[in-house]
């Protein structure tokens, strides 16, 4: 992808020709800016709606949420759309899962002290290639034999390299900010000449394959090819032991490699009172210390902890904590102080390390939700017990995970959050690997599960959970928290659009809510249900049909580069023509057009699509880089919308989902699907933009007079019927009484703002489908902000004002395609 996005940006096509320092520039550039939390709107009184006579969720967090303060400006901002999954074995019925941002606390919470754990290694020895002036004795040479020769000496230099190898299990996922950290302290340490990362994975045959950690080249490496020949290399496996090539001795026979010439040792992500249920259970303990400095492992020397027959033919490794005590021991035995003794383990080589050994992700028996609960709790430590039981009222996926542990458990560790899931109860929703993020992923409980923790929990504590995840999830969303809960117990009060935020937290909810028992029950019922029939919506969406049309191919790989990530469904076509004709055969959910090209232009391709009446409704979004092309002509051609390039990546995925929105909207209006072959074209030719002017009813709310007056009249020359009005909770009111076939809205109000104005007409179920345009003369307004709260079309002042009456005539039309009146069958 990285490779596109470079040849995209040194194209000459698209007018840049950036050099490789400018585009590195871009690229550093957009990391930034992505880092940057999302402008945040103007603070308002909000005017709370009146909550239907359904059950309120018990919570201990809604009695107080008035008093909350808004949430840090540190914390990261969040994205509330669901990632959609990876593989077909996403199942609805059972998903779960929130993908919410939460700051993540430090994982080497001891990192000082560790790095000075390390400093018996900070040593300096002669450089076998580099030579430095010996200024003492050449300043003798030069008294004692007149000669002006400078003395060489070997120059000093740090004494080890470090290659840090990482076991890319699937458990070893959960310890990725762990692993990150560390690496950053040995690379900022001092101690060692440098310090590279290396990803351990198994192959099918059980054979070690290492690659560069984050590095795209698909060549793996044996690990012979790691090996130091002077033995100054220091092998760090970082692992929690426990996957199924440790137990096979896959992983062994390959650290013998090592072990045999440089110094090797495991740092063991878990803590000590842990490791019995990893490999190292079935290893022998055993005391390692060293008479010389840097000695390779099998020269060690060993004091058996246990009585041991044989010790020839073992492995010996020593085993590290993330514990200063620990690594101090052992960098000291490393350095070569012949008085301490490090805690190792033996390794067989000649054979399997034990084939009754069953790990805890892998487990032949099936078994119960009552087994795999009691197996769980007997090997669990108690912290570890009661996070699995607040994490069983919750959608399960690490940042939830993190939130509880914030609010409710503080003194929990990641530990904790490894036993739990290691524990056997808990299973990933989609596939995991090193390059996926990790964040993303969702699990669920095994059937069975989730249920027999609840009944083991006070209701206090789910209701606790409940109103801790509702509150902060509430405030991503830019809604009050009574708001969010009267979207929770009347599921229809809100579309598809606000339900990809509340979707697996509803269904969770859903569980909570039975054990409440009487009226809750049938709520629950409803959310469930509810919950299945959006998840499905919700999917259909995600698998969206975008077909880019663009004459050149840069442009296009730029498209599907952004594009793809949100696991669209993209087509490439550079002849407009072909396009057409395959627009005609199989009709996507969404065109995207560049506006010059040499066949068919973008106007002349939308005119095609707008008088093909066997066609159904296809939103079209015309894309260019030329300042000179006409929005008024392609608006009026009959496209969606309009966008210039350079594009801003969140406002085109915004205008994209509008887009897709508008045609979800229309299919789900329509009384029989075939209405929708009555294209836009038709319904152009049988009303006249005057005879739409004299029927529309257009609500300018804004409440500057000044900006009303203006848009009056620039409106009024086009006859429409306007209604100023200055105050936006009256307007709102006069929307609810008497709908209008399009709002203009102000962006900055003091009572209802654009954005919270938008949401709350969305909401509301009893309302026809209104298109809204937004207006701002501010230039940090967020038009994705907008996009998303469910407006259709958004314009900054000043304006020409020919485009603001062209999008003004789009949003029309759209009004029009969804009037019953006017479109039949």
């Amino acid at each position: 992808m990285i490779d596109r996005i470079i040849a995209a940006l040194g194209s000459k096509s698209v007018g840049l020709e950036l050099t490789s320092k400018e585009i590195a520039d871009v690229l550093w550039l957009a990391v930034q800016m992505q880092r940057k939390s999302a402008p945040s709107s103007v603070q308002v009184q909000s005017i709370q709606p009146t909550l239907p006579e359904t059950p309120v969720i018990p919570s201990q967090s809604n009695n107080n949420i008035d008093s909350q303060k808004p949430s840090n400006s540190e914390e990261k901002s969040t994205n509330i759309y669901p990632q959609s999954p990876t593989t077909n074995s996403y199942d609805s019925t059972e998903s779960s899962g929130l993908p919410i941002k939460v700051p993540s606390p430090q994982a080497l919470r001891n990192e000082l002290a560790l790095a000075r754990s390390l400093k018996p290694l900070k040593r300096r020895v002669p450089s076998r290639t580099t030579e430095a002036i010996d200024e003492g004795a050449t300043a003798q040479r030069i008294a004692e034999e007149k000669l002006w020769i400078p003395v060489m000496r070997p120059a000093p230099e740090r004494w080890l390299e470090v290659a840090l190898v990482i076991d890319e299990s699937p458990s070893m996922m959960l310890w990725k900010q762990t692993i990150k950290e560390l690496r950053q302290l040995l690379e900022r340490h001092g101690a060692f000449r440098d310090v590279r990362t290396w990803g351990l994975s198994i192959d099918t045959n059980e054979k070690v394959l290492l690659r560069p950690s984050g590095s795209a080249q698909k060549r793996f490496h044996s690990p012979k090819e790691l090996i130091e020949p002077n033995g100054r290399r220091l092998f760090l496996v970082i692992s929690d032991c426990v996957s199924s090539a440790w137990r096979s001795g896959a992983i062994t026979r390959a650290l013998s490699v090592w072990a045999n010439t440089s110094p090797m040792a495991i740092l063991q992500v878990l803590p000590e009172w842990l490791w019995e249920r990893s490999a190292l259970g079935i290893a022998e303990s055993v005391l390692l210390r060293s008479l010389a400095p840097g000695v390779p492992n099998q020269q060690l020397i060993t004091k058996a902890l246990d009585l041991l027959d044989d010790v020839t033919n073992s492995l010996k490794i020593p085993v590290v904590s993330l514990e200063p005590q620990s690594l101090k021991t052992w960098a000291r035995m490393v350095a070569g102080a012949g008085d301490v003794q490090s805690k190792g383990f033996l390794f067989a080589l000649d054979s399997l390390l034990d084939n009754n050994f069953v790990s805890a992700e892998n487990y032949s028996t099936p078994l119960s939700a009552k087994q795999r609960l009691q197996r769980f709790r007997l090997s669990a430590s108690p912290m570890a017990r009661k996070l699995a039981g607040l994490m069983a009222a919750a959608p399960v996926s690490l940042p939830v995970v993190r939130l509880i542990q914030q609010t409710m458990l503080p003194q929990s560790s990641q530990v904790h959050v490894a036993e739990v899931f290691l524990g056997g109860i808990l299973k990933p929703l989609s596939d995991i690997n090193v390059d996926i993020e990790l964040d993303n992923v969702q699990y669920e409980f095994f059937d069975g599960v989730r249920d027999l923790l609840l009944d083991s929990i006070p209701i206090s504590l789910s209701a606790e959970v409940v109103g801790n995840i509702s509150d902060y999830i509430a405030k991503r969303a830019g809604l009050s928290v009574n708001e969010f809960t009267a979207m929770l117990v009347n599921p229809t009060a809100y579309d598809i659009w606000s339900d990809v935020l509340i979707r697996p937290f509803a269904k969770v909810t859903a569980k909570v809510l039975r054990r409440f028992g009487e009226r809750y029950t049938q709520l629950a019922e409803e959310l469930e249900k509810f919950s299945q029939i959006a998840y499905q919506n919700y999917t259909s969406f995600k698998q969206s049909k975008i077909l880019c049309v663009d004459d050149t191919s840069d442009n296009l790989v730029l498209l599907e580069t952004i594009l793809e990530v949100e696991g669209y469904n993209i087509e490439l076509i550079q002849d407009s023509v072909i396009a057409l004709k395959m627009v005609e055969d199989s009709p996507p959910d969404l065109l995207v057009l560049d506006v010059m090209m040499p066949e068919l232009d973008g106007y002349e391709f939308t005119r095609r699509i707008r008088q093909n009446s066997s066609l159904p409704y296809i939103p079209i979004l015309l894309l260019t880089a030329f300042n000179d092309a006409s929005v008024v002509e392609g608006l009026d051609a009959g496209a969606d919308d309009f966008i210039r390039k350079p594009f801003d990546q969140d406002e085109l995925f915004a205008r994209v989902r509008s887009l897709l929105r508008i045609k979800h909207i229309i299919y789900t209006n329509m009384l029989d699907h075939t209405s929708l072959t009555k294209s836009v074209g038709e319904l152009l030719n049988k009303f006249s933009y005057s005879q739409l002017s004299e029927r529309n009813r257009i609500f300018c709310v804004d409440d500057t007079n000044d900006n009303l007056l203006l848009l009056e009249t620039i409106l009024e020359l086009e006859g429409y019927n306007i209604k100023l009005i200055q105050n936006s909770a009256i307007a709102l009111n006069m929307v609810e009484d008497l709908p209008p076939d399009l709002l203009i809205l102000d962006v900055m109000m003091p009572e209802l703002n654009g954005y919270e104005f938008t949401r709350r007409v969305r909401q509301n179920k009893s309302l026809p489908y209104i298109p809204i345009l937004l207006v701002t003369a501010f230039n940090d307004a967020s038009v994705v902000e907008g996009l998303d709260a469910g407006a259709d079309d958004f314009i900054r002042k000043p304006f020409d004002n020919d485009e603001f009456l062209a999008r003004v005539r789009s949003l029309l039309r759209l009004k029009i395609l969804l009037s019953k009146e006017i479109v039949l069958t």
